[in-house]
């Protein structure tokens, strides 16, 4: 058997590990420079953002089995922070029940380290699929062709696997309806020396999401590098506006919640996450149509975390192992 995987999120690389221990053919893609989703790692001068994932927790065992079987001991580690909570103009100190973990050097490295011993192609757009007499063939931008595979899995945003299912059975409309939601994350690093008032804070706030000291983070370089994002309502009605007056509204909110002065900073960047999290998750862990041997499955179908996102690919896999 043959299984080809579109996206090389979570969700994506743990299909691959799973069916690859399995015995089973995969092919891996991304259109991406890299692999890792949401679990991003921006590098400029000598600042790191984290900006999209900001941490992980650990409930289900078998996700500690899994991150404890297939990573290197040092690929994460406890983010040993302060934590806090916003609510109106009062912040108040967290103390959070579980451990809040990171990748190291970046949130990059967790998929990294999975995607070694896998065959990933990068940089790859997987823009049809077309069913033939001897299984899927998939098409590339550039009009490539890469196949036939027995299975295929999109574990893309919603959206995304949607467009590519589209007219191959009723898993297409299934992913169409499902309602994802934005995030704006500015990457920020003041010119002067700005201190958070914790680590890590989550907000409740007309605009703010959630704001980090990302250099506070263990394997990152000491310079001053915040990470402040959205929080999902205003993302979605300013998703569309200029890259300057996104980073501007965001960084001023941020002045004025913190009592800190961001002007004129060194470094400046926004990033639009438009498939940032579910409006209401799924039911079901993964969706697969065993007539047309397609299949998609991602961190929007519980809860759109990291451990969501394992638990839908482990999902996945045993489904098309037929376990």
């Amino acid at each position: 058997m043959r299984v080809a995987i579109i996206g090389a999120g979570l969700a994506g690389l743990t299909v691959a590990r799973q069916l690859q221990s399995a015995g089973v053919a995969i092919q891996v893609f991304d259109k991406g420079r890299g692999v890792g989703g949401r679990t991003s790692t921006r590098r400029s001068d000598s600042w790191v953002f984290d900006h999209g994932a900001q941490y992980f927790t650990v409930r289900d065992p078998a996700f500690r089995a899994f991150l404890n079987s297939e990573l290197p001991a040092d690929c994460f580690a406890p983010w040993a922070a302060r934590f806090a909570r916003l609510e109106g103009n009062r912040i108040t100190t967290e103390h959070p029940s579980t451990p809040r973990l990171v990748g190291v050097p970046g949130m990059n490295s967790i998929c990294q380290a999975l995607a070694l011993q896998l065959p990933v192609q990068t940089g790859v757009q997987i823009t049809r699929l077309n069913a033939t007499a001897t299984g899927w063939t998939l098409e590339d931008t550039l009009e490539h062709s890469y196949g036939p595979f027995e299975w295929v899995v999109c574990s893309t945003p919603p959206a995304q696997g949607a467009h590519l299912l589209s007219g191959h059975g009723p898993l297409a409309s299934r992913l169409a309806n499902v309602d994802m939601l934005p995030c704006l994350s500015l990457m920020i690093a003041p010119s002067e020396n700005v201190e958070l008032p914790a680590d890590g804070i989550q907000c409740d706030h007309p605009v703010l999401g959630w704001a980090a000291r990302n250099h506070s983070k263990p394997g990152r370089p000491p310079a001053t590098a915040l990470v402040i994002q959205s929080n999902h309502a205003w993302a979605q009605a300013h998703q569309e506006d200029p890259a300057s007056s996104v980073c501007q509204a965001i960084r001023e909110a941020a002045e004025q919640a913190f009592d800190i002065d961001l002007a004129t900073p060194s470094h400046e960047s926004l990033h639009r996450w438009l498939y940032a999290a579910p409006a209401q998750p799924l039911k079901d862990l993964a969706l697969l149509d065993q007539t047309t041997r397609l299949a998609a499955c991602g961190d929007w179908c519980a809860a759109g975390k990291l451990e969501g996102a394992f638990q839908s690919g482990l999902a996945c896999a045993e489904q098309i192992l037929g376990r």
